[in-house]
């Protein structure tokens, strides 16, 4: 979850998502083979409600028709067999490009037989937050997910996103919301803390996507991408001459070819790409997470950065070698994002109920992504995919939505605090020793379990 309207846009627009509701209707006798096998017999229904930038592209092949026909094809396909599959089908003639970087299987929703329809909201403004909650509620829905948020909680008379959510909840819809991506800013705090909505932190899963830079010396640092490029082979290392790595400040350099060992993560690789580099090596304060980079290039610690920096001091030829990206098996997962916004609820602290409530997977999670917008942190780059890796609240967030339109499938009357308690109670403790530097502040209950939030034994009510 991002703060708007800067970088909330872009990642709205690569999530295809502001707001998922969750219908629940019978099925008719076409529909049948894909119905989800709820308590009731009815099917679930999900219906996105997303935020799409006003297209600037022309209505020709590759513009804004184009983009929405595909958009349309994916419908059809989930409307057809409530499967999408990476390497099938065609759009209009087109062959669809496949998923970067590549993961193979079968992407579905969190309820099998799920339905989608796009809605286009404005620019995330209270109004249009407010608006997207009046039409949600008035088309009769069951669940709202809401991925927007701020560094700091506002108070609840001030907030959209609490007004909105408490007349849901007055009808009975229950509203889930990424607790924050702040955890790794100053002063950031959990945000969408009002206690009738349900604020679902990040937390990890045990697949890591990891890179490597060997050097010249044999030594081998692991860091953190999402590189499809090919390897680069013994390169010069290059440090800024002015120590940034901005493009601005790499313009006129002598980077062709060359490595460029840059001293944080402003413009996440862009500089050196636009500079006409061959890779790059960043510092970032976020190890666990994996970004896709517009150059061979890998995200790693402060620490090993100065490790590198050690070699390249030692030679008067330092060279090193990227290759691509490879998957990992972490055994401590879950543990908690390092960018999930940490409690407490700064507007109500009185409350007994801790905030964020709980955790959910929120890295490195296969998401829709919008053609309309680059795969890679480069604005040049006019590349078209219909899913990519991406890691925030807001990747959490529709974990939890699912979950919940899964119990209320069980439980047609539960009230939103019913099914809120049945998703907290039952969450996985993550008080590890893996987990031992944190606390629930951090990753709330615990992880979301669905399976045995559909039968909790005990739920608690709300008047």
């Amino acid at each position: 979850m991002m703060t708007c309207p800067g970088t909330l846009l872009l990642l709205l627009l690569l999530l295809l998502l502001l707001l998922l509701t969750v219908f629940a209707a019978s099925p008719s006798a076409s529909e049948t083979a894909v119905a989800v096998a709820d308590g009731d017999g009815r099917q679930v229904y999900i219906v996105y409600l997303m935020h799409l930038a006003s297209p600037g592209l022309s209505e020709s092949e590759d513009g804004a028709s184009a983009v929405e026909f595909a958009h349309h094809d994916l419908l059809n396909q989930v409307l057809d067999d409530s499967r999408i599959h990476r390497e099938s089908g065609r759009t209009r003639g087109r062959q669809r490009e496949p998923c970067r970087p590549g993961a193979a299987g079968t992407a579905r929703g969190a309820v099998p037989g799920a339905r989608l329809a796009v809605y286009r909201r404005g620019h995330c403004g209270d109004a249009d937050i407010l608006a997207a909650f009046d039409d949600a509620v008035a088309d009769g829905v069951d669940v709202i997910s809401f991925s927007i948020g701020s560094k700091a909680p506002s108070p609840y008379f001030e907030d959209a996103a609490a007004i909105g959510s408490f007349h849901a909840m007055r009808r009975g819809v229950l509203t889930s919301a990424g607790a924050g991506n702040a955890g790794v800013v100053a002063g950031g705090s959990v945000c969408n803390v009002a206690p009738w909505m349900l604020s679902v932190a990040a937390s990890s899963i045990d697949r890591r996507l990891v890179d490597k830079i060997v050097l010249g010396n044999g030594m081998t640092v692991v860091g953190a991408s999402i590189n499809t490029f090919p390897p680069v082979q013994n390169a010069t290392l290059a440090f800024p001459v002015n120590g940034s790595c901005d493009p601005d400040d790499l313009d006129g350099g002598s980077y062709q070819g060359k490595i460029v060992l840059c001293p944080g993560q402003e413009g996440y690789g862009l500089g050196p790409h636009l500079a006409g580099a061959a890779g790059a090596v960043l510092v970032g304060d976020q190890p666990d997470v994996a970004f896709p980079l517009p150059l061979p290039a890998l995200v790693v610690s402060q620490d090993q950065f100065d490790e590198i920096l050690g070699y390249v001091n030692s030679t008067s030829n330092p060279v090193g070698t990227i290759g691509g990206t490879e998957t990992a098996t972490d055994p401590q997962a879950p543990k908690p994002a390092s960018f999930s916004s940490p409690g407490p609820n700064l507007i109500t602290p009185g409350i007994l109920k801790l905030q964020p409530d709980l955790s959910a997977p929120g890295i490195a999670i296969i998401a829709s992504w919008s053609p309309l917008s680059p795969p890679k942190f480069n604005p040049k780059d006019n590349g078209k995919v219909l899913y990519n890796i991406e890691s925030g609240t807001s990747m959490a967030c529709p974990h939890a939505s699912g979950a919940a339109a899964y119990v209320k499938s069980f439980h047609r009357d539960w009230s939103p605090a019913m099914i809120m308690s049945a998703l907290i109670t039952t969450a996985t403790p993550m008080n590890t020793p893996a987990n031992s530097g944190s606390n629930e502040l951090k990753y709330g209950a615990g992880q979301l379990n669905p399976a045995k939030a559909r039968d909790p034994g005990l739920v608690y009510d709300a008047s």
